[in-house]
């Protein structure tokens, strides 16, 4: 079985949009990394990108000036993906969004890939359990980062039906390593967290707009000066327990003690406060973003 602390080195396959941030980042979590394409002209591009983005996460106050040379020194580049598989314990896929090049990716690696190799999948909505050969579906996982990787901090962590839980588990954590938050979904459903639940946000946005109930720039401000801001304090659940509302679960939140998280042993009053300061605090961030617009 294998271990987290024997995990060293990551690949990431496809040096395209997502490759780059992906690979940084794990850079940035300690790991050797090795990126691979089929393209050399477009692993030399994803080398300009890092170091790009190195600098720019400098100049944010991200990383220290000291550390760009030490992260980008821990990317490597190359055409060849079995030379580059030789002593990985995690492989990365990140290439185009098409089922049969995904399907012919999982076979090749399989066959010069030892058996206990994790392999996560960057993929958006495919059920890539489903094209992966069988004495790989134990060690595959999916890993849903966001554009720019490097930036945003969310990955979405999948369980196929057969995946391994120390498989979740050093996923998990070598994500966490790479300063990502990466919630777990122990099942597939088409879209995972975010996605599935944007499409719903969208569909409604597209239908008010298409019935003329309002503009895009309408909807987008109310979005923005509302909900957006108020989630990254409170999420969905708690948002419901601060409401108090009993026809949730039948439970009655915070002030009651208890709704969907436990609130037995804190202040409440203190905890409303909170609450309110940390919602200045988002809701200041988020009118200085409409007021100057991008």
């Amino acid at each position: 079985m294998l271990h987290l602390e024997e995990v060293n080195t990551v690949l990431v396959i496809g040096g395209g949009v997502m490759g780059p941030g992906i690979a940084l980042s794990y850079a940035r979590g300690g790991y050797m990394v090795r990126l691979s394409d089929i393209s050399e002209t477009a692993l030399e591009t994803a080398k300009k990108t890092i170091g790009s983005q190195l600098e720019t996460m400098a100049e944010v106050g991200e990383i220290e000036a000291s550390e760009i040379e030490p992260v980008f020194g821990r990317v490597s580049y190359t055409t060849d993906k079995k030379a580059a598989a030789e002593g990985v314990q995690y492989v990365v896929e990140a290439i185009i969004e098409q089922e049969e090049a995904k399907r012919a990716l999982y076979a090749q690696l399989d066959a010069f890939l030892p058996e206990e190799t994790i392999i996560a999948s960057n993929t958006s909505f495919f059920n890539i359990f489903e094209l992966m050969p069988d004495r790989r579906k134990p060690y595959s996982v999916i890993t849903h980062w966001f554009d720019p990787p490097h930036i945003i901090p969310l990955v979405e962590v999948v369980k196929g039906p057969e995946t391994k839980e120390n498989v979740m588990a050093i996923t998990v954590r070598m994500l966490e390593r790479s300063k990502k938050i990466a919630p777990r979904m122990e099942k597939y459903t088409p879209g995972f967290f975010v996605n599935f639940a944007q499409k719903a946000l969208t569909d409604v946005a597209d239908s008010l707009v298409k019935e003329g109930y309002c503009t895009p720039e309408q909807f987008d401000l109310a979005i923005k000066s509302s909900i957006y801001p108020r989630g990254v304090v409170l999420g969905v659940f708690q948002k419901a327990d601060f409401g108090s509302n009993p026809t949730v679960e039948g439970v009655y939140g915070v002030r009651a003690g208890k709704g969907f998280f436990d609130y037995a042993e804190r202040d409440i009053d203190e905890l409303f406060k909170e609450r309110d300061r940390r919602l200045f605090e988002a809701m200041k961030f988020a009118m200085k973003n409409i007021n100057d617009k991008l």
